[in-house]
């Protein structure tokens, strides 16, 4: 049966160190497992309250309060502002400033009181903001706008997190975070965790889901192409389902956010935050195949990377071909079962992994020398797309071997017991065990080829199932011959970093020629870039942004087989 699903968060939870004598008045810290998920709501008076009002002006900025018990432990904030005001229930409290952080002259007594004031930083398009602020949205960083208590960071407490848009100016505006929608959210949460919340105000749709396998929340701020209500319903029913999957017997509430800007169509970026995830969107992004795939594959980190590690976690590069490389696979696999993937989509999926093999120019090295260089541009790509594929071939393999009926579901599932018996990250050795037994011995050498050498995994004809077979593919690296970013936020837009003999050159696009309109899709190297353009009269130019090209491996659709037989 065919069923919708959804996305989930894990604020993990900690063995915590005893807190200093000087705050007295903290309750202990729960001993449960780094791998029991965290209870929904606070359960008792918040420890810690936040509070950012966004402040809409000629210079625009946030006002931050914070409440804690009392407490004489540094606060860090790396963009500490030059005045910091405290006091307790005495009056006020002299505050010692230095570089990212601050101290308390005098212990304080009673509850303390925390406020100062940050400058916005205007025009962010990033996954990670500093503090963007102007009439319309709010957008922050938990680590940008938060000072905690250095003492506190490991410890999970009762927090409240609000969110104040007295002074915005829109009428329609609404608020939410990572960690749940509302102006105000009470979580029981580790408090290092504030670092990665979002926070985000605005114009806002919004969305709950309620069942008895869980809690969901969805915000979506700005205008999208698509209708984020049934895409929101379909990964709230994802969710459900990996829950279901590994056989959880706990289900933590979570949240998706949905934020729109000025990206180009598929220059989307999905990050996982404290509580959810976040999806920042171009406002022409359809709900694609990439699009589900990519939150698909955040909300499975709740699971593979924060309850199930495969790897070393030093370097954590190498361990990537697994955490989000698994993660990827499972994700577009396991949408497909769900019918929130067509066979189309699958197949764009699966090339999309292997041209990043074929294409990259590091694809021989092993796995050690990769994670070496995990921070250049490529790298990252690589290592996900490998793993991808490596486990796109266990399952294969997994399944027809014999009368075993077993596929990567089991392999993945054991495992994750083992993870949660342990309380701890598994070594690779015992994922080769566990394949071996399950796949066959030959997986272990094929392991070794693969991850640690570099080589380019074989994979069964019919590995995908019976609607889809390999063959050979011609890929392309993706060059739309000019800076794409830098020409988006030019004011007046007009065209930037044109390179003299590339593909917009060749089609006549030159640098300072004003752009009145564009299609461009991000990342498409056979999609044509359309852009209409002014310089002495106006003009249309479209090219296709084709760079070198590679033979590879590709995947096409079966069209004898109908779609209601492409399950396996």
């Amino acid at each position: 049966m065919k069923r919708a699903l959804l996305l989930l968060p894990v604020i993990a939870v900690c063995a915590c160190a005893p807190v200093p004598q000087s705050c007295p008045s903290l309750p202990p810290a729960p001993s449960a497992p780094p791998s029991a998920p965290p209870a929904a709501r606070a359960p008792s008076p918040p420890s810690l309250r936040l509070t950012v009002r966004p402040i809409p002006a000629d210079k625009p900025s946030v006002r931050v309060e914070i409440q804690a018990l009392s407490c004489d432990s540094p606060w860090s904030l790396p963009n500490l502002p030059d005045r910091v005001e405290a006091s307790d229930d005495d009056g006020p409290v002299p505050v010692d400033l230095q570089k990212g952080r601050f101290t308390l002259q005098r212990s304080a007594r009673g509850r303390l009181r925390i406020s100062y004031s940050l400058p916005a930083i205007a025009g962010t398009l990033g996954t990670t903001p500093g503090v963007e602020v102007d009439p319309d949205r709010f957008r922050a960083l938990g680590g940008s706008v938060f000072a905690l208590p250095d003492a506190w960071l490991d410890r999970t407490l009762p927090v409240s997190v609000r969110i104040d848009m007295t002074d915005a100016h829109v009428m329609s505006q609404g608020t939410a975070s990572s960690l749940g929608v509302g102006d105000t959210i009470d979580r029981l949460t580790r408090i290092q965790d504030l670092r990665e919340i979002m926070l985000v105000g605005g114009p806002m749709g919004k969305a709950i889901f309620d069942s008895p396998d869980g809690h969901d929340e969805a915000a979506w701020f700005g205008y999208t192409a698509f209708d984020p209500r049934p895409g929101s319903a379909d990964m709230a029913g994802f969710r459900t389902a990996v829950h279901q999957f590994f056989g959880d017997k706990s289900s933590p509430p979570a949240t998706l956010l949905f934020v729109i800007d000025g990206r180009a169509p598929g220059a989307f970026a999905v990050s996982r935050r404290a509580g959810g995830v976040v999806a920042h969107l171009g406002v022409g992004e359809t709900w694609s195949g990439p699009v589900r795939i990519s939150i698909a594959a955040r909300i499975l980190k709740e699971w593979i990377g924060e309850r199930l590690w495969v790897g070393p976690t030093e370097p954590e590069a190498e361990a990537l071909w697994f955490v989000e490389g698994m993660a990827r696979h499972l994700s577009r696999d396991l949408l497909f079962r769900f019918g929130l993937l067509t066979p189309s989509e699958v197949i764009d999926e699966m090339n999309g992994m292997e041209s990043a093999v074929a294409l990259s120019p590091w694809k021989g090295q092993g796995n050690k020398a990769l994670a070496a260089r995990a921070s250049e541009p490529g790298v990252l790509p690589l290592i996900v797309a490998r793993g991808a594929l490596y486990a796109a071939r266990v399952d294969a393999i997994a399944r027809g071997r014999g009368d075993h009926k077993k596929s990567l579901d089991d392999i993945l599932r054991r495992l994750y017991k083992e993870a949660h018996d342990s309380h701890g990250p598994l070594p690779a050795s015992r994922w080769v065990e566990v394949v071996g037994e399950l796949a066959g011995p030959q997986e272990a050498r094929v392991f070794a080829e693969v991850i640690d050498k570099g080589s380019v995994p074989v994979l069964p004809d019919d590995a995908l199932g019976p609607c889809f077979r390999s063959g050979k593919r011609r890929y392309s690296e993706w060059d739309p011959g000019f800076d794409e970013e830098a020409t988006r936020g030019a004011t007046p837009r007009k065209a930037v970093g044109v390179r003299e003999g590339g593909p917009a050159w060749r089609a006549g696009l030159r640098d300072g020629d004003t752009v009145v309109e564009w299609r461009l899709s991000h990342g498409r190297s056979d999609v044509p870039v359309t852009l209409v353009v002014e310089r002495e009269t106006r003009k249309t130019i479209t090219w296709l942004p084709a760079g070198p090209a590679v033979d590879g491996r590709g995947w096409v659709r079966r069209k004898e087989i109908p779609d209601e037989r492409c399950a396996r």
